[in-house]
Formats: C-alpha cells, sequence, structure tokens
C-alpha cells in the first residue's frame, strides 16, 4: 500500500516533568523536549536506585491527526546517554490522562551504550507498542511519554537529549507518516539501535 508523507513539526513535547514511583527525580526534565546537544534531562543513580518517571506530553499530534484516520504504528526515539554506570530501562509506557497507560515497552536486558550517547528505536510503521492506541488517546494534549531507569549495581549519571514519537495513520487507502523537524537527525539516522522485538514492522 501506498506510503506518503505529511510534514509537522509536531514531533518535541511542549511539557515536561519527573514524577512517579522511583527514588530520584529528573534535573531539568524540560531539556529533554528539544535536541541541544548542550543541555538535557539528567538523573544520577546510586546502585539499587531507579529514577521517577521523565514525562513528556503535548506533542501537538492533534493538530494534524485526524479524528477519522486510523493510528497504524507509532516510533519513539530516544536520544540518551548513560555515564560509568549500569543503566537499563525500567518502565517505558505511554502517558494517558495524566497516567501511565498500556503496555510495558521497557528493553530491559542490554544496559545502555557506555559511554558516549546513542540513539534508540522503540516500534514501528505497523507497531503500536501496546495493545491498543485510539486515535483521539494520540490526539489529546495529555498523551506522551514515561520513561524511567534504573542501575542495579554501578552508580552512574543518565542523560535524555531528545525523546520524540513520529505517527503513521492509515487514510484513505495510503499511509502517512507525521515526520517533521527532527526527521533529519533521527529518522533513518545510521546509528539509530532497534530495540529486538519492538522494532518490528510487519505488513
Amino acid at each position: 500500500m501506498a506510503s506518503s508523507t505529511r510534514s509537522t513539526r509536531a514531533l518535541e513535547a511542549s511539557a515536561a516533568g519527573s514524577g512517579g514511583a522511583g527514588d530520584v527525580a529528573w534535573v531539568n526534565p524540560g531539556n529533554a523536549r528539544t535536541w541541544s546537544n548542550a543541555t538535557w534531562a539528567r538523573v544520577t543513580l546510586n546502585a539499587g536506585q531507579t529514577s521517577e518517571g521523565l514525562r513528556l506530553t503535548a506533542f501537538g499530534f492533534g493538530d494534524f491527526i485526524r479524528s477519522t484516520e486510523t493510528i497504524s504504528g507509532v516510533e519513539v526515539y530516544v536520544w540518551r546517554r548513560a555515564g560509568d554506570g549500569d543503566v537499563f530501562d525500567k518502565v517505558n509506557k505511554f502517558l494517558v490522562g495524566g497516567a501511565a497507560h498500556g503496555d510495558d515497552w521497557a528493553d530491559t536486558v542490554p544496559e545502555w551504550s557506555t559511554p558516549g550517547w546513542e540513539i534508540v528505536k522503540y516500534g514501528g510503521p505497523h507497531n503500536l507498542l501496546t495493545a491498543t492506541l485510539a486515535t483521539a488517546t494520540v490526539r489529546a494534549a495529555d498523551f506522551g511519554l514515561f520513561l524511567r531507569t534504573d542501575v542495579p549495581i554501578t552508580p552512574g549519571g543518565v542523560a535524555v537529549d531528545i525523546a520524540a514519537i513520529r505517527v503513521r495513520v492509515h487514510t484513505a487507502g495510503r499511509f502517512v507518516d507525521l515526520t517533521g523537524g527532527l526527521s533529519g537527525r533521527l529518522w533513518g539516522h545510521p546509528g539509530v539501535r532497534l530495540v529486538p522485538g519492538l522494532s518490528a514492522s510487519p505488513q
């Protein structure tokens, strides 16, 4: 089936915070809203600690996704860095109505690349990352991301420079990818590490 692109900048959150279960709050969570290469959301964890949830919302999809369109797939990209510690995903969920919602799509087995930055992709154009993801849910201002990390053994710092969402919708017999301001840096970046089992895109 044909696919086309509807250009939009509705990829970067306009609201951010730290909250939910966890031992340590994120510092400057708003820095994970845009790609800066100079400032980022960060948290330092001791052995056995977990972070609170990094909460990113108000992506603006309601301005670009029509109520009659069907969500076909979601791709979540996280530009992240682990310090010297052994950092792992703890909980990754979507935020719906202000609460973490649906299946947990955290990749809890491999530790984050250390040292240095990496771009990790979850999901795909035909993967919702959760059991259901209604169009009205994605269009809502309170739809977003909830990301938690943990450090089981070795203390270390954690940083997220940008977390972004790409949505594919099905409309009028074709698929449309909502891409925009970050497309040249995240989508198709040669350094993207796909998350096994979560990045498959079955037709």
